[in-house]
């Protein structure tokens, strides 16, 4: 059997450049994802010598290749187009369907399509990607159809049929060019369909109903149709307000619906690579008892809780040398039963066994509260469960005090490295001040009530581009708990920060000094592409 570096360097002898993507993914893994494709041997062979296991991704661009989606999709129906379709390369793909590979004719430069040519066929060409065989994606292979190989060059490889061709550059699905005055043309499909979907709404129309009546629209309606997803998110919008609320929502356009929608949708990257929810050390010794004692064991809950008691252990005792500190927000997304609830438990074990029990926060009943707790203690870590519940309180609130739990935690991010102010007391002079305060906030929540409970004001106000959100997969299949003592390295470890004091003097727990951990050369390099990317964007 080809390995995926022998696949990946016969592509490259072919004049295909290839891209390392997470094993058993489609994610790339390079840090400007198919941008970095290359045909360079050297490079390939590097990127394969450090993960082996590595799937294969291929840039589109030059290419037209038309991904043809689910195992019960026999588009094209007529015999002589599908005998067109096999003049050139055919990958079978792991969830049943089909990637026909060509060649733009001269003078193109097409983007990607969705739904443009038939229902659920894409395509892919110039600013998209594809991954192939002999790649792996959840336990099944991508491979080539007998005698349909990729064993030529792009130059060689067969141009669309003209079929395809005329779909593509007729704006209106079935290529006759005729027009239809009820069709929704590209650029109006976003704004009309949410149009469609108020008028639903204010009528008490559910939210499955609104999904399925502008799925019917969209069908019929939309040249060309928008992606499902598109449609689920227009209805999700929608019905984020009351019937009452909902033409004042759609007149002032509240989420952007009515920008234009033509640009190609970005592929969905699939689920967070495990592998980057491991940090060698405490943190996945810590996850790695929770997930052995968890009922149903959750990676991406175990890391959230892992890290954010390390971060609140390492608080005002570590910074970088941009003097950023470890108070992170993490957000976790799970639904019922998926595994949040162990690693607070496993939390405030470790901290009460090392007697930091007072570190430990819940739910927040006001920002007064929240100053309060630390200027009592000033690392702490604050666990809540349904923090929607939180947000929703926020958004519907007609007095001052859940407004003021947002505004506090902004500015208690903020404060990290330098004082953080505390509110004046009526008849006590003067307010107190928390130096240097560590608020990690862990918090878990229902995916579709944490979208459900989003405001605009709160997406634009700071307070999420603090937080670090990870959505969970579905849930796995439960074990036999398995009751075992708290690992001694961990709480080794554990009490070892708790005991770590940075600074001199007898000012030491009440102003610290905290020690100075450098970046790494590759760590380095990492933020500054990171930081340049996300300007870019």
């Amino acid at each position: 059997m080809t390995s995926l570096l022998e696949a990946a360097l016969r592509y490259a002898e072919l004049g295909y450049p290839v891209f390392p993507c997470a094993p058993g993914s489609k994610s790339p893994i390079t840090p400007h994802g198919f941008k970095d494709a290359t045909t360079d041997v050297a490079q390939i062979e590097s990127w394969w010598a450090k993960q082996p296991d590595a799937n294969i991704g291929m840039p589109t661009v030059g290419l037209l290749v038309i991904d043809v989606d689910g195992a019960d999709n026999a588009w094209p129906n007529d015999p002589a187009m599908a005998l067109e379709l096999a003049r050139g390369p055919a990958s079978l793909t792991p969830r049943g369907g089909r990637h026909h590979v060509f060649r733009q004719p001269k003078g193109k430069s097409w983007k990607n399509t969705a739904g443009k040519i038939a229902p659920k066929v894409d395509t892919r060409a110039d600013g998209g990607y594809i991954v192939v065989p002999p790649s792996v994606v959840q336990g099944k292979t991508y491979r080539w159809v007998e005698t349909l190989e990729l064993d030529i060059g792009p130059d060689k490889l067969p141009e669309p049929p003209e079929w395809v061709v005329a779909q593509l550059e007729d704006p209106v699905p079935g290529g006759n060019g005729s027009t239809d005055s009820n069709a929704i043309p590209s650029g109006q499909r976003n704004a009309t369909l949410a149009r469609l979907a108020g008028t639903m709404r204010r009528v008490g129309m559910s939210r499955d109903e609104i999904v399925a009546a502008l799925a019917q629209a969209n069908q019929n309606r939309c040249q060309p149709p928008l992606a499902s997803r598109e449609v689920e998110k227009i209805a999700a919008s929608i019905c984020r307000y009351e019937p009452d609320q909902v033409a004042v929502a759609v007149a002032e356009d509240h989420w952007g619906q009515a920008s234009d929608d033509s640009a190609p949708l970005v592929p969905d990257p699939g689920p967070f690579p495990d592998e980057l929810l491991r940090v060698p050390g405490f943190v996945s010794e810590v996850m790695d008892y929770c997930l052995a004692t968890a009922p149903y064991p959750n990676t991406m809950m175990a890391f959230c809780g892992a890290l954010a008691l390390q971060a609140m252990l390492a608080g005002r005792k570590v910074r970088d040398p941009g003097d950023n500190r470890t108070n992170l927000y993490l957000l976790g997304l799970a639904h019922s039963s998926a595994g949040k609830d162990r690693p607070r438990k496993i939390n405030a074990e470790i901290l009460h066994a090392i007697g930091l029990s007072g570190s430990v926060g819940g739910r927040f009943a006001s920002g007064e509260g929240v100053q309060d707790a630390l200027f009592a203690e000033p690392s702490m870590l604050f666990q809540t469960d349904e923090i929607d519940g939180m947000l929703q309180l926020i958004n519907k609130a007609k007095d001052a005090r859940h407004e003021n739990v947002m505004g506090t935690l902004l500015t208690m991010y903020s404060s990290a490295n330098s004082i953080f102010p505390m509110r004046r007391k009526a008849g006590k002079e003067p307010p107190g001040a928390i130096d240097q305060p560590c608020l990690v906030v862990f918090g878990t929540a229902i995916p579709n009530h944490y979208y459900e409970a989003l405001s605009e004001r709160m997406l634009t106000n700071g307070f999420f581009a603090r937080m670090i959100i990870l959505e969970c997969s579905k849930r796995l299949t439960g074990q036999e708990p398995d009751i075992q003592a708290l690992p001694a390295r961990v709480m080794e470890t554990a009490k070892w920060w708790a005991d770590f004091r940075p600074g001199t003097g007898n000012l030491e727990d009440w102003h610290p000094v905290p020690k100075i951990v450098s970046h790494t050369d590759e760590a380095k390099r990492i933020l500054i592409e990171t930081r340049l990317e996300a300007e870019a964007e």
